[in-house]
């Protein structure tokens, strides 16, 4: 966890993003690009796999109305800055306060070789209706645990480049009470994770996630629709492009209860999954990461 996040309250991190430092977050993508030393992009499959777009899918807006319902009430914005830079990217809430994103949005490379940065000043917004939104569907505010663990990285080859293998791309948050008053767990139900999944050729997925502007001018939420390919390693292939943007959000399994089986990292056809890797469930997996940071 970073110092500047430590050593502030979760009032001060609430207090930090204002309607006016939330609307003037940009897309981690756009910083990226803005970011001359930023070259790394989330690792889809071992060196080797062919991991090649086989299919444009078109995403569709989600319904304003359906916001309120499950399982989209649980996606949302997460905010926060980096080498001082107010950004967002996409991300899910699995239960026990915690939140799903992917693992290359929260560390970057530094300007020394083996340098990381990590993000600051974390904020969860469920349930935006678009850019100009700044409150979602007044489900609440809510700041990382401050002073704590705060993130747990899963394995994650930004951190060994002499690891060739994929990589999980997995990342969670903890978050505290929010503007609520009450903790996330308290206000939202959580998207339950799959595993030990068998995966049945041309299974049907959904991803849920806020697109960048290319995609989604005035920021909805998007879903897209899909197959699935073939397993690779730690992540399952499917077929079909996603748009940018997305990376964070929940990939579902369709015939699961609205189950997740995985998480959007990255636009190409491959996509890191918490399922079948993950025995005995993920937060039990998290315990066991956690005790080691």
């Amino acid at each position: 966890m970073s110092t500047t996040s430590a050593n502030m309250t979760s009032e001060e991190i609430l207090a930090y993003w204002t309607p006016e430092n939330i609307r003037s977050a940009i897309p981690f993508e756009e910083f990226l690009k803005k970011s001359k030393s930023e070259k790394q992009k989330p690792v889809a499959a071992a060196k080797g796999d062919d991991v090649s777009p086989r299919g444009q899918l078109v995403p569709t807006v989600v319904p304003k109305e359906k916001l309120t319902t499950f399982p989209y009430q649980c996606v949302g914005r997460l905010y926060f800055t980096i080498k001082g830079t107010r950004t967002w990217i996409s991300a899910h809430h699995v239960g026990a306060n915690r939140l799903l994103t992917v693992a290359h949005a929260l560390v970057v490379s530094g300007s020394k070789p083996r340098e990381w940065v990590f993000a600051e000043l974390l904020g969860f917004i469920p349930a935006m209706v678009n850019y100009q939104d700044t409150l979602g569907m007044n489900y609440g505010t809510y700041p990382q645990i401050p002073g704590g663990p705060g993130q747990a990285y899963f394995p994650h080859n930004h951190f060994n480049p002499d690891d060739r293998k994929a990589d999980f791309d997995i990342c969670t948050v903890f978050l505290n009470k929010g503007s609520t008053g009450k903790y996330i767990s308290e206000v939202l139900p959580p998207i339950q994770l799959l595993v030990n999944l068998n995966y049945t050729p041309q299974a049907e997925w959904n991803c849920i996630g806020y697109p960048d502007p290319t995609v989604s001018k005035d920021g909805e939420m998007y879903e897209i629709s899909g197959k699935f390919d073939k397993q690779v390693d730690t992540t399952v292939q499917k077929y079909g492009f996603t748009p940018p943007g997305m990376s964070g959000g929940p990939w579902i399994l369709k015939d699961s209860n609205n189950r997740g089986n995985g998480i959007q990292a990255g636009n190409v056809d491959a996509t890191t999954t918490t399922s079948p890797y993950f025995r005995d469930g993920l937060i039990p997996a998290l315990a066991e990461v956690e005790e080691k940071l």
